[in-house]
């Protein structure tokens, strides 16, 4: 199970750095977004990853997300914003911009950001 978790864990966002669980976040007017979905252990792992900085977005879209989750047999698709009904959101740097992390699925959602966070250090 931990290997499970940290490996959705990687899929979901490189490092995090604070938490809300609150689905109240304001957002920047115009975001673009990597939605990330795969199946790991028969269990459904939905994310998707939002900023206002598009060429940032779309590398961290398309290459170092795309990678993670291709390893778990998942999907990344790139667009213009992340769709509602998440039920976590962290918030993290990439490359000097910052990012929205929204978690829809509960195995990440029933984590707290610090667990999630010292999974990723180990």
């Amino acid at each position: 199970m931990k290997k499970f978790t940290l490996g959705t864990v990687i899929a979901a966002a490189a490092l995090f750095s604070a938490c809300s669980d609150d689905s109240s976040s304001s957002t920047p007017s115009h975001v673009d977004s990597c939605d990330l979905n795969a199946t790991m252990l028969s269990l459904p792992v939905h994310a998707c990853v939002e900023s206002s900085d598009a060429t940032n977005a779309e590398s961290l879209c398309n290459e170092k997300l795309a990678a993670a989750v291709s390893k778990f047999g998942g999907t990344t698709t790139f667009g213009s914003g992340c769709p509602s009904g998440y039920v976590k959101t962290c918030q993290t740097e990439y490359d000097g911009s910052h990012f929205n992390v929204l978690i829809y699925d509960q195995v990440l959602g029933a984590m707290d950001c610090d667990q999630i966070t010292s999974l990723l250090e180990q």
